[in-house]
């Protein structure tokens, strides 16, 4: 969305959020009055790319957000503070770079009593041993220690979340006979994607979309280009936002790739838990050929 279809300072539609990836867009919009949050998720990365227009602008309009951050990440990489930290590194104020992650976002959601140090604020604080590492030796929540997060029980629900009609291997074949085809293009840290059409070759993977809620048996299946795999398929159930199950291998090994969310209760020490922990993936050579893998989805 560029010019025109930007409305002016002062419009109704000035006050838009926009999560922005491009320089050049986020430049136009924030002359035109409107905010601009800049996210760092584990899959999309932006922060980099933008911090250019912190230094141009300042801090006004600016904020720092994530997005679909996994777990893992965040125990390695911090969440927000992280985002600090890499902004610091790169050449913002120590200062600007906290405005941008405490009182900005909170003046953005309208939370009048959050984001700064000051009378009639709520004091949920974090205190810093430095103004690099951004790593909290303690924090305040409402004044007050916060103590160590219980660990909950996981429900008996959650285990039995995978309900697929059985899929075959022709369930997965494309019906391609040559030629153009629309091919999904991937774009590196990002969660957007590009349609090309192009013939398929040996560096394009296949995918597929199997609806996993209701059994209904609907599978969706295209091809993708950039995935960076060679060999093999890998599947998993953690797809936003329907979270249906998402296979992409090889020719292959996605045509003899078989899901088993009943008959195989346990999980292989092989397996890797995904992020939200409902599910494993194990993969392993298929029976029928040597180059082709099997990949078995099983709720944890």
């Amino acid at each position: 969305m560029r010019g025109d279809q930007i409305g002016p300072a002062g419009a109704p539609d000035a006050l838009l959020l926009v999560l922005e990836r491009d320089q050049e867009e986020g430049r136009e919009r924030l002359r035109n009055g409107m905010w601009l949050l800049i996210r760092e998720a584990s899959m999309a990365r932006n922060l980099q790319a933008l911090l250019p227009l912190v230094k141009e602008f300042g801090t006004n309009r600016i904020a720092f957000c994530t997005d679909d951050r996994d777990p893992e990440d965040i125990a390695e990489n911090g969440h927000i503070n992280g985002m600090v930290r890499e902004a610091v590194a790169a050449g913002i104020a120590p200062e600007d770079a906290i405005v941008l992650a405490s009182h900005n976002p909170a003046t953005w959601h309208r939370l009048w009593h959050l984001g700064a140090i000051a009378p009639g604020y709520q004091a949920d604080l974090l205190l810093l041993p430095d103004l690099e590492r951004f790593e909290p030796e303690l924090t305040l929540k409402s004044g007050r220690p916060v103590e160590e997060i219980p660990q909950p029980e996981v429900p008996e629900w959650v285990k039995h979340s995978v309900r697929n009609h059985p899929v075959t291997e022709g369930d997965l074949r494309i019906p391609w006979e040559g030629g153009d085809a629309r091919v999904i293009g991937l774009v590196p840290d990002q969660i957007v994607t590009e349609l090309i059409e192009e013939e398929p070759g040996e560096d394009h993977a296949r995918i597929a979309v199997v609806e996993r809620h209701l059994g209904t048996g609907r599978i969706g299946r295209g091809f993708v280009r950039g995935s960076g795999l060679q060999r093999g398929a890998l599947a998993s159930t953690v797809a936003h936002d329907a979270h249906n199950i998402i296979v992409v291998g090889m020719a292959a090994a996605i045509e003899s790739t078989i899901w088993s969310t009943r008959s195989r209760p346990a999980i292989s020490a092989s397996s890797t838990s995904r992020s939200c922990g409902l599910t494993a993936i194990t993969t392993r050579p298929a029976p029928s050929t040597a180059s082709a893998f099997e990949v078995v989805a099983v709720t944890a």
